[in-house]
Parts: C-alpha cells; sequence; structure tokens
C-alpha cells in the first residue's frame, strides 16, 4: 500500500497529482490510498496518529507557507518522505533546510512523477533490506546501528583501518575498511565525496568548490571529480 498526503489549496492541481498517482499505481500494480489536505494547520495534528509514506507540500499555500509546514513536520516526524510542489523553482533553494526528497515543478509531468516515485519505493526496499553491524573497538561487542531508515548514518570516514560512523544518534568507532559499506552508494543520498568519505547528501548544508559543509557545521573535502554528480543531485533535493 502506498499512501500519500496531498497538502494543496488548488483543485484542479490536486486533481491533476492524484490521476498521475493513479496512473502510477495502475502501471506499477501497486495499491495505494490518498489523502487531500486542504487545511495545512490540522496536518500536524492528524499525522500524530496516522503514519504517511510520502507527504506532497505546495509552497504556496492561501494561509500558510508549505515550507514552514514541512520543517514543523519534520520536528515530528525525522523520516517523514516530503516532496514539494510549485509553480516557482526558485523555491527549490529554500527546500534545502528541510531536506526534501525531490522538488516538482507544477504542472507536474508523468514521466518526472513517475522517475520519484521508482527511486523512493527502491530506497524503501533498500532500508528494509540492509542491517550494518560493526565490532566496537572499545569492548569487541557488536553493535547494530538503528539504520532501518537508513538516513540515520550522516557519513562514514575511514582513517587506514579505523571507520567512524557519525548518525543521528551519535559516533560510533569500528576497525574495517570503508569498501565493506560500498553499499550505501546504491542509495541515491549517498555519495563518496572523497576517497576516505561516504556522506549523506540529506546532511549536506553547502557545497564549495573543493570541501562540502554539513548541517553540523563540520566541513569536509570534497574532490574535484565528485562535485559535478553531487551538486546536481543537491539541487534536485
Amino acid at each position: 500500500m502506498l499512501s500519500a498526503w496531498i497538502i494543496e489549496n488548488d483543485k484542479k492541481d490536486y486533481q491533476n497529482l492524484k490521476q498521475n498517482l493513479l496512473q502510477y499505481a495502475f502501471l506499477r500494480n501497486l495499491d495505494i490510498k490518498t489523502k487531500w489536505i486542504k487545511d495545512p494547520t490540522q496536518l500536524l495534528t492528524i499525522s500524530k496518529s496516522q503514519s504517511t509514506q510520502i507527504y506532497f507540500i505546495d509552497i504556496q499555500l492561501d494561509h500558510a507557507n508549505g515550507i514552514e509546514i514541512a520543517k514543523s513536520l519534520r520536528s515530528s516526524q525525522a523520516n517523514a518522505r516530503i516532496i514539494f510542489v510549485s509553480a516557482f523553482p526558485d523555491y527549490v533553494f529554500e527546500t534545502f533546510v528541510v531536506h526534501p526528497e525531490y522538488f516538482l515543478r507544477k504542472p507536474i509531468a508523468y514521466k518526472e512523477l513517475q522517475m520519484v516515485l521508482d527511486r523512493l519505493l527502491n530506497d524503501s526496499k533498500n532500508r528494509n533490506t540492509k542491517e550494518i553491524i560493526i565490532r566496537s573497538i572499545d569492548d569487541g561487542s557488536r553493535i547494530l546501528l538503528k539504520i532501518s531508515n537508513i538516513k540515520a548514518i550522516m557519513l562514514v570516514n575511514s582513517d587506514k583501518r579505523l571507520l567512524k560512523f557519525i548518525t543521528t544518534d551519535g559516533e560510533y568507532y569500528a576497525h574495517g575498511r570503508l569498501e565493506k559499506y560500498d553499499f550505501l552508494l546504491d542509495n541515491k543520498s549517498f555519495y563518496q565525496s572523497y576517497r576516505n568519505t561516504i556522506v549523506n547528501l540529506n546532511y549536506v548544508k553547502k557545497i564549495f568548490e573543493t570541501s562540502l559543509l554539513l548541517d553540523n557545521q563540520q566541513e569536509l573535502p570534497l574532490a574535484k571529480a565528485r562535485r559535478k554528480e553531487m551538486l546536481r543531485e543537491f539541487i534536485l533535493r
């Protein structure tokens, strides 16, 4: 079951998006449930008691700002899958602070929506099948990183055979090689920004010529050969 909530004032835009979602579900042989939220002030109260896979949020709402709504939603649901929609592409840069999955421009083209949903569903499958178990260097105990949602990992850094995992829950150290965690790169959020670093784009705040800045203000080196691809994906977020 694919569950999608559409936060949108305009009935025509809502119907267009819903029709595209129904077409996607039909072609992918999926069950889908959509919910139209016309009053965004109700969203946070409702969402506390209901689980939703994807939120489509219009930025220009009649009596609210979609980005501010998304910020509040993110604070209560850290793993919410948020997709912004707008007729004004200049808003894309303002959305970075919320770490959305994507930015769709109105009128929404089916091919683009299909690409986004395919990627999200593939990511969900990867998160459900991947687990990372590391052996602590402190006492040799085995640690299962809580990444049923793989976004919990901000970055993995290697110093010879010492690996440092920085996650939303804290920092972990283990012995091993970075190559062992190459499967993270199958997830479009992760890039090998430097020879000894895999970084999660969801936690990147800025990309410079030779470095990138994380939300926690940590600055990391960026290989020239990696910059173009990372910047393109970063802008689309």
